[in-house]
Protein backbone atom coordinates (compact mmCIF):
# COMPACT_ATOMS: atom_id res chain seq x y z
CA UNK A 1 0.00 0.00 0.00
CA UNK A 2 1.31 3.42 -0.96
CA UNK A 3 0.54 6.22 1.46
CA UNK A 4 1.73 9.66 0.42
CA UNK A 5 2.75 11.80 3.37
CA UNK A 6 4.11 15.31 3.62
CA UNK A 7 4.14 18.10 6.18
CA UNK A 8 3.05 20.63 3.56
CA UNK A 9 -0.65 21.49 2.97
CA UNK A 10 -0.14 21.17 -0.79
CA UNK A 11 1.18 17.63 -0.47
CA UNK A 12 0.21 14.92 -2.97
CA UNK A 13 -2.13 13.38 -0.37
CA UNK A 14 -4.03 16.66 -0.01
CA UNK A 15 -4.04 17.25 -3.76
CA UNK A 16 -5.28 13.76 -4.64
CA UNK A 17 -8.09 13.80 -2.09
CA UNK A 18 -9.19 17.34 -2.99
CA UNK A 19 -9.24 16.47 -6.69
CA UNK A 20 -11.11 13.22 -6.01
CA UNK A 21 -13.70 15.06 -3.92
CA UNK A 22 -14.12 17.58 -6.77
CA UNK A 23 -15.05 14.69 -9.03
CA UNK A 24 -11.77 14.22 -10.91
CA UNK A 25 -11.01 10.68 -12.04
CA UNK A 26 -7.73 9.00 -11.03
CA UNK A 27 -6.56 9.38 -14.62
CA UNK A 28 -7.31 13.12 -14.59
CA UNK A 29 -5.49 13.51 -11.28
CA UNK A 30 -2.40 11.71 -12.60
CA UNK A 31 -2.51 13.84 -15.77
CA UNK A 32 -2.67 17.04 -13.69
CA UNK A 33 0.12 15.98 -11.30
CA UNK A 34 2.67 14.29 -13.52
CA UNK A 35 4.83 13.16 -10.58
CA UNK A 36 2.01 10.75 -9.63
CA UNK A 37 1.33 7.43 -11.32
CA UNK A 38 -2.29 6.42 -11.97
CA UNK A 39 -1.78 3.26 -9.90
CA UNK A 40 -0.60 5.34 -6.92
CA UNK A 41 -3.60 7.65 -7.24
CA UNK A 42 -5.93 4.63 -7.17
CA UNK A 43 -4.18 3.32 -4.05
CA UNK A 44 -4.46 6.67 -2.27
CA UNK A 45 -8.16 6.93 -3.16
CA UNK A 46 -8.77 3.35 -2.01
CA UNK A 47 -7.05 4.03 1.29
CA UNK A 48 -9.02 7.26 1.65
CA UNK A 49 -12.35 5.51 1.04
CA UNK A 50 -11.51 2.88 3.67
CA UNK A 51 -10.35 5.49 6.22
CA UNK A 52 -12.41 8.51 5.21
CA UNK A 53 -13.30 9.85 8.67
CA UNK A 54 -9.74 9.63 9.97
CA UNK A 55 -8.22 11.22 6.87
CA UNK A 56 -10.85 13.98 6.72
CA UNK A 57 -10.06 14.86 10.35
CA UNK A 58 -6.32 14.71 9.68
CA UNK A 59 -6.56 16.93 6.60
CA UNK A 60 -8.91 19.37 8.35
CA UNK A 61 -6.32 19.77 11.12
CA UNK A 62 -3.59 20.37 8.53
CA UNK A 63 -5.73 23.00 6.83
CA UNK A 64 -6.38 24.80 10.11
CA UNK A 65 -9.80 23.29 10.74
CA UNK A 66 -13.08 24.57 9.48
CA UNK A 67 -15.94 22.65 7.95
CA UNK A 68 -15.29 21.40 4.47
CA UNK A 69 -11.63 22.43 4.45
CA UNK A 70 -10.80 19.75 1.87
CA UNK A 71 -14.02 19.95 -0.13
CA UNK A 72 -15.83 16.71 0.63
CA UNK A 73 -17.99 15.01 -1.96
CA UNK A 74 -21.48 13.96 -0.91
Amino acid sequence: MVFIESAEPGSPLDLVIRAFNRGDTPEQIADNYTSLRVSDVYQVIGYYLNHRNELDEYLDRRQGGGEGAIGRAS
